[in-house]
């Protein structure tokens, strides 16, 4: 179940980041068997408490949809989202915004949010 995890999560964190323009690359992101995320950068592996709070949040949900993508094959889920980007500047909201509506053309989504600046 690894390499369809790892895959997904490179999957949705390029859906989310341009490759040319981002030190971010979902190609340096990986999974370890416990589910924690790790990033290699310049040759050193870190754990995602290097990253900053926002970029944990966007890399937790990607890893989030990932496993829901390997443990429904045939069938997509309602997800359920209740703020899930709350600690995030405005140029990651438009990013996860934008993913949340990629996702949604294929699958229903329940977002939930209380502030404006995090609307669809």
């Amino acid at each position: 179940y690894m390499g369809p995890l790892r895959k997904g999560l490179r999957h949705y964190l390029s859906m989310i980041y341009d490759e040319e323009s981002s030190f971010l690359l979902a190609k340096n992101f990986s999974l370890d068997m416990d589910l924690k995320v790790h990033y290699n950068f310049q040759g050193n592996t870190k754990e995602e408490g290097y990253l900053s709070a926002g970029y944990k949040d966007l890399v937790a949900f990607c890893s989030r949809l990932a496993l829901i993508d390997a443990l429904y094959l045939e069938e997509k889920p309602i997800l359920i989202l209740d703020d899930p980007f709350t600690d995030l500047d405005n140029e990651k909201i438009k990013e996860s915004l934008s993913l949340l509506k990629e996702i949604a053309k294929d699958r229903q989504v329940l977002y939930f949010t209380c502030h404006e600046s995090r609307m669809v």
